[in-house]
């Protein structure tokens, strides 16, 4: 129900709000969806991602779409999930804000950092991180490691997953770096959703995303590999073509074993009833044979800190509406945190 109402109010708790947060001049990424700046907040690096509006007849659409991702993913806890710390008030811009990734994107992390480390147990982290969005009932709907990052302790996190969508030619996805008609997400995208435009994502479109970071990561490869362009990758979606397995050393090293392969060919399967469900690839992972031991430490917590909100002790669920704050003869500016300002720290003592 909160869900809901932020949704229609473009407001949500006041209670999300940071403060005290350095944001340095030049951002450390770039892209349609607005920039990634590398922040400060009690000592604490975050990522501060600032989202761009282009027009203002999309402000409202944007405002919703934002305030239901700021209040789903406040709720959303798990080792495999990015956390997210709360929104950036100090600013006329949309600020979301969650820690700092220093190892980046998978992607990156495996091309930059560590090209032959076994993936395997990064696999496993992100079927996890799929597993618990699908039991709490949110889609993914743009997964690619492009979109999972990678810890201190080099486990996988799920980023940008797609809460909320603009339905807008002039707006972006508020979750993540690009749209499905856009050429760097079809080679994710399930064939089922490619011509359908009444087809809305689902858990097993998720799973056929999950199948191609599985590819990706232990080939260095995509879709594209294959297909010179963003209308290829679609006609050769849609006649159920797929890249072959790879036999080079490092896709090897990499874990792609004969288990593996069958795992992802059982995803990518061209029918959604015949794929895995996220829970089947996350008991079949866990089950390889003759796997060594995960000697991965264990990240460390998210630092306690007076700017943060304590999830446990203040749940979404039994939040209550009250009025809004009195006017102080101010103008809302239009895309300003001040315009979503309403829901306010009302708990409930009945429990």
């Amino acid at each position: 129900a909160l869900v809901k109402l932020s949704e229609l109010s473009q407001r949500y708790s006041e209670c999300l709000v940071l403060e005290d947060i350095i944001i340095p001049k030049d951002p450390v990424q770039c892209g349609s969806f607005g920039e990634v700046f590398k922040g400060d907040m009690a000592g604490c690096a975050i990522a501060v991602k600032v989202l761009k509006v282009y027009q203002k007849s999309n402000i409202d659409k944007i405002l919703k779409s934002f305030s239901h991702e700021a209040v789903i993913w406040r709720q959303l806890s798990h080792p495999n999930v990015l956390p997210f710390y709360g929104v950036f008030a100090d600013c006329p811009k949309l600020c979301l804000v969650s820690p700092w990734m220093q190892n980046g994107n998978l992607s990156d992390f495996l091309a930059e950092i560590a090209p032959e480390i076994d993936c395997v147990p990064l696999a496993l982290d992100v079927a996890k991180g799929l597993e618990y969005l699908h039991s709490q009932n949110v889609l993914h709907a743009d997964l690619k490691c492009g979109n999972v990052l990678v810890s201190d302790a080099r486990r996988a996190c799920l980023a940008d997953f797609g809460l909320s969508v603009v339905q807008d030619t002039n707006s972006v996805r508020i979750t993540g770096t690009s749209t499905i008609g856009a050429g760097g997400t079809l080679a994710w995208t399930a064939p089922e959703l490619l011509f359908d435009d009444t087809k809305r994502p689902d858990e097993a479109c998720d799973v056929y995303s999950f199948s191609m970071v599985c590819y990706e990561a232990s080939s260095n490869r995509t879709m594209h590999s294959i297909c010179k362009s963003g209308p290829q990758v679609v006609i050769a979606t849609s006649q159920g073509l797929r890249p072959e397995r790879p036999v080079d050393p490092r896709s090897h090293r990499r874990g792609l074993t004969d288990d593996i392969w069958d795992i992802i060919a059982v995803c990518w399967n061209q029918q959604p009833e015949a794929r895995l469900t996220v829970g089947q690839a996350v008991q079949r992972l866990s089950t390889l044979p003759n796997r060594p031991p995960d000697n991965r430490p264990v990240d460390d917590d998210p630092p306690n800190s007076r700017v943060m909100y304590r999830q446990a002790h203040r749940p979404f669920s039994i939040l209550k509406m009250i009025p809004e704050r009195e006017s102080t003869g101010t103008p809302c500016v239009p895309g300003s945190m001040s315009q979503m300002f309403g829901l306010a720290n009302m708990w409930d003592s009945e429990g």
